[in-house]
């Protein structure tokens, strides 16, 4: 390839013809045209969506944190939060609500926290699926599943406001 490039660049700085013009024209247009695809999917935004759960120390209260993060190029903006249940159900929290929408810089992150006694009192024992947010342009990103057992144990935990086991 580096030699018909060479050998064209050459042929054209001896002789000026419209063809060779026209070759030299179509071949810059088609790097271009490569290099601008390229640069579009590399700066498009990576959404990833993470999930983990805890007790906050002093205060006792249980969370479920939908860690969001962008690790594209570009910004973007997400629109919403929820946890899906299965049934195609879904646990939106009015906690939540005023975190939205929220423009996502490249390299930056932000927590959700969903209440897991909340979320038990609302899902009525139906099973938890993952966390799911959806960006301006409605496109959707998921967590990997989570670990309903894990998740119904911190539930199960009860802390006093001093964050002793009670």
């Amino acid at each position: 390839m580096v030699d018909i490039l060479e050998y064209l660049v050459n042929r054209i700085g001896t002789v000026t013809s419209p063809t060779n013009l026209a070759i030299y024209g179509a071949l810059v247009s088609t790097a271009l045209l490569i290099h601008e695809i390229y640069k579009y999917y590399r700066d498009k935004p990576d959404i990833r969506v993470n999930t983990s759960y805890g007790i906050e120390e002093y205060t006792g209260n249980k969370y479920l944190y939908a860690t969001i993060s962008n690790h594209g190029r570009r910004t973007a903006t997400i629109k919403n939060a929820k946890i899906v249940l299965s049934g195609n159900e879904a646990f939106w929290s009015r906690d939540v609500i005023n975190l939205f929408p929220h423009e996502l810089n490249e390299g930056k992150a932000f927590d959700v926290l969903f209440d897991v006694d909340k979320l038990f009192e609302k899902t009525r024992g139906k099973e938890i699926l993952f966390a799911e947010v959806t960006d301006q342009l409605e496109k959707k990103y998921r967590s990997k599943l989570i670990d309903n057992e894990s998740l119904k144990r911190i539930y199960a935990t009860n802390f006093t406001s001093n964050g002793k086991n009670g």
